[in-house]
């Protein structure tokens, strides 16, 4: 893959507050949910096992995911290495995906939080740092494709996800300290 190096970038606004969807990112187990049962049933994590709690710089976990337009699943273990509440999560990902002659790659995901109004834009940055044993798709001349709108279809979907989580659980907590009564802002 040349240098190896490729970077999506997807940015979104919520209503959420930066310190809502910091605190989701660094849940680990919510990536599941997120990334996992809202997401394209096509392109999406089956399974994490990871440390309970707000994950903090060194929390590793293991995942399962699909991989889009094949049989094929995708095997990975990520660690945190920035962890800065509200503003800065990213974790490493190596992975493994078991194809004839298997693909390994790492991933750099990168979450900047920063406040905007009464909430926050988020942009996550995906950065391929290394492909080895690239998938058919991976290799030119499909991979411009794939890499320049296939990942930011799928992973932006993810981050939409992650946002709209956020805000439910933030107007949960809202509803919940007025004794179930939503009182609206403003």
């Amino acid at each position: 893959m040349g240098d190896g190096t490729f970077t999506a970038t997807m940015t979104a606004r919520s209503s959420a507050s930066p310190a809502s969807v910091y605190d989701l990112l660094a849940d680990i187990g919510s990536h599941l949910v997120w990334a996992g049962e809202q997401q394209d049933k096509r392109y999406r994590l089956t399974s994490i096992e990871a440390p309970g709690g707000q994950a903090a710089v060194g929390t590793a976990w293991t995942s399962t995911g699909l991989v889009p337009m094949s049989r094929a699943h995708w095997e990975d273990r990520s660690t945190v290495i920035t962890a800065e509440r509200p503003r800065l999560f990213e974790f490493i990902t190596e992975g493994r995906v078991a194809v004839r002659k298997p693909m390994t790659a790492t991933f750099l995901n990168r979450y900047l939080i920063t406040p905007d109004g009464e909430g926050c834009r988020v942009t996550h940055q995906l950065r391929v740092v290394e492909v080895i044993n690239p998938m058919l798709r991976l290799r030119y001349p499909m991979r411009i494709a794939v890499l320049k709108f296939g990942v930011p279809l799928s992973s932006g979907r993810g981050l939409r996800n992650l946002l709209r989580m956020a805000e439910l659980r933030e107007a949960s907590s809202v509803a919940d300290s007025a004794g179930g009564v939503v009182i609206p802002a403003g």
